[in-house]
């Protein structure tokens, strides 16, 4: 009985000095301290292992952070999985010691832990939870490999106190490890952004810094920053600023911030703008300053440039009449606004703008609202846009630009540019109604020039229809009339009508006074329909004409019309060319071909003396001719043409004499709109 009270008492003051150990010492000397006091406590009670696993997650995985064998063990590895330990695991998670004497001690729900402690060798264990807060980290393990060993329950009290013991510091080393991590990141994210933290410790007045606050205030390591010390380093007309700032803030328990100049060891001065919060202690009374200082030197000596730039800047924005605004991303509401727009909805609407007034405020309920809302909706899914807008109030026409403001890649506000574009838009109407007009007078001086082709043209099937009518009107006088015959004869004149109607036709067309109409186009067929009216001309000019089709080409997107215009004048533009050449060489071809994937080319190339290289470009300029009695206006024409088909034309010598003219139309595939005639269907506003 004695002798097991003296052991007892061993056993707890060994407890005691590991225990003051423990509570004692610094965070990065406990895990040596706990490796020795397991193989004491281990030794004492007779088992050869001795353990601390900590517990990841629900428990079902982890480590063993601390351990102990008797001299000749083989190593435990370190880590398990939820394979190894489940039944024990949750039992610890849930607050609850197992042991076992011998491994039949373990229920059918402990077979997989059976079998990994039979791996091991482990025939006897303990195992109590190390909790804080009701929160299980790990386990302290004794275990008896080799053989069994009964549970030494005379100790059962002390081992229980350990384990709270061990459950404490693990906390602390878990606490002091997340504070020195959370340290580090702070330190490294203020290096980064070149900030010196500091603490001022309102008591005894001295200051702790980082590496960085010391290189910013030009203090030493071996230097102790006081107070006083610290406003001796301030430029002397800022510092009773600086110090009244600091008790400001000690006195209101708050936080403020103070900007300020030092004086450097050589005499120079830098700019510092610092920030500090009070911390109290638990009474409520401050006793710690925390706070953070950056260099704003560089800032300071560029604000003056800065302000002059913005107040240019802002005198530019203001003096032009242009509408200039941005608006918050969220209820469009507006932050800024040029002096245009002020005026133009002080005057035209009367309404006083004022900073965050939304589109309902603006404008009439409704429709309207709706659409300038949708115009910032779209800036904000599509980026920078542009759209012309009708003031019909007004009869003027504005151009809207809108965009979205970013910093730091976020989006915080969205900033539109108005421009009074009536002028140019009545001019643009203007500019094509003159290229209408150009393009028709151009058609109407080509088809006079044909005047003999057209009438050759005109003349077959009217003659055939006279000689028919002359030819039924004696079958009439038989008798009897030959029916047979008349009912072939009227079939003629039917035919040869169509046909005098057909050129007709195209002759009304192409005196037409009309704008693009875009539809797909056989290239083949609309350049045979002009060969056709042109062959009488050529025949009696002595031109062979030929036609080179490639086939199987797509259709192109075009205006007939129009694009016969342009044929039109280049080929009778090579007749003439042509013209000084003897008989037997005077030649024109027309080709068509693929020109890449999307476009289709047509070249029209004769065989004349070719084109003066200095003429070659100003070929389409307006009023440039190379004939004596040219008005220099069906080539510019033809250019303009062309480009509204979003084609391009050009011309060029051919090596073996002669010029060759070409020109490009997109394919039917893609799409080409005509240009706009009415500022492109603006938007209106009531």
């Amino acid at each position: 009985m004695v002798a097991s009270l003296l052991r007892r008492s061993e056993f707890q003051r060994l407890l005691g000095e590991v225990s003051t150990q423990l509570i004692g010492l610094p965070a990065e000397e406990v895990d040596a301290h706990i490796n020795e006091a397991l193989g004491r406590v281990g030794s004492f009670l007779g088992f050869n292992l001795a353990a601390i696993a900590r517990f990841s997650g629900r428990g079902l995985t982890g480590e063993v952070t601390h351990i102990w064998t008797a001299e000749g063990l083989p190593l435990i590895p370190p880590g398990f999985t939820e394979l190894d330990f489940p039944w024990i695991a949750e039992r610890l998670m849930q607050g609850s010691p197992v042991f076992f004497t011998c491994l039949k001690d373990l229920p059918e729900a402990g077979e997989r832990d059976r079998q990994t402690y039979e791996r091991f060798g482990i025939r006897s264990g303990y195992n109590w939870p190390l909790r804080v807060g009701g929160v299980t980290l790990g386990n302290l393990c004794l275990a008896s490999v080799g053989q069994e060993r009964p549970f030494p329950s005379a100790f059962k009290r002390d081992l229980e106190l350990l384990a709270q013991v061990l459950a404490s510091t693990l906390a602390r080393l878990r606490d002091d490890l997340a504070l020195r991590q959370s340290e580090a990141r702070l330190s490294l994210a203020a290096e980064a952004a070149a900030l010196g933290l500091w603490g001022l410790d309102l008591a005894a007045g001295r200051f702790w810094l980082t590496n960085k606050a010391r290189e910013l205030f030009h203090v030493s390591v071996e230097e102790e920053l006081t107070f006083e010390r610290f406003l001796g380093l301030v430029h002397p007309e800022d510092r009773e600023l600086v110090r009244q700032k600091v008790h400001s803030v000690v006195q209101s328990k708050d936080e403020g911030r103070v900007e300020y100049r030092i004086v450097l060891p050589d005499g120079s001065t830098r700019w510092m703008l610092s920030r500090g919060r009070v911390q109290c202690d638990g009474s409520g009374k401050p006793n710690f300053l925390t706070g953070v200082s950056v260099d704003r030197t560089s800032r300071k000596q560029a604000e003056p440039a800065f302000n002059e730039l913005q107040t240019t800047l802002n005198a530019i924005i203001d003096g032009t009449h242009d509408l200039i605004w941005s608006v918050d991303p969220v209820s469009f509401g507006l932050m800024t606004f040029n002096q245009g727009l002020r005026d133009y909805f002080l005057h035209g609407r009367g309404i006083a703008l004022k900073p965050g007034m939304r589109p309902e405020d603006l404008f009439p309920a409704g429709e309207y609202v709706e659409r300038w809302r949708g115009f910032y909706q779209q800036a904000l899914r599509e980026g920078p846009f542009t759209t012309d807008y009708q003031v019909y109030t007004q009869n003027r026409v504005l151009q809207l630009s809108f965009n979205v403001l970013k910093q730091n890649g976020s989006i915080f506000g969205i900033s539109a540019f108005g421009k009074d574009v009536t002028e140019q838009k009545n001019a643009e109407r203007a500019a094509h109604e003159l290229r209408a007009n150009l393009a028709h007078s151009g058609r109407v001086t080509v088809l006079g020039q044909l005047a003999s082709s057209i009438a050759h043209e005109l003349s077959q099937p009217l003659g055939a229809i006279l000689r028919n009518t002359e030819a039924a009107e004696l079958l009439l006088k038989m008798r009897p009339p030959d029916l047979e015959e008349l009912r072939a004869i009227i079939t003629d004149i039917h035919s040869d009508d169509q046909r005098a109607s057909q050129v007709i036709d195209r002759l009304r067309s192409l005196l037409k006074h009309r704008s693009l109409e875009m539809e797909p186009l056989e290239p083949n067929d609309m350049i045979a329909e002009v060969l056709s009216l042109l062959q009488h001309n050529a025949t009696a000019r002595r031109v062979k004409l030929d036609h080179f089709a490639t086939p199987g080409l797509p259709a192109v997107q075009g205006d007939r019309i129009h694009l016969q215009q342009v044929l039109l004048n280049l080929i009778v533009n090579a007749m003439d060319a042509v013209a000084g050449i003897p008989v037997d060489r005077r030649s024109i071809r027309v080709t068509t071909q693929r020109s890449g994937v999307q476009e289709i080319e047509i070249r029209v190339c004769d065989n004349g003396p070719g084109i003066p290289t200095e003429f070659l470009e100003r070929l389409f300029d307006p009023f440039f001719t190379t004939k004596a009695n040219g008005m220099g206006m069906g080539l510019a024409v033809s250019r303009t043409i062309v480009e509204a088909h979003k084609g391009k034309i050009r011309a060029e010598n051919r090596p073996e004499g002669g010029a060759c003219f070409s020109f490009t139309l997109p394919a039917a595939g893609r799409k080409v709109a005509p240009p706009a005639t009415n500022g492109g269907r603006p938007n209106r506003e009531s």
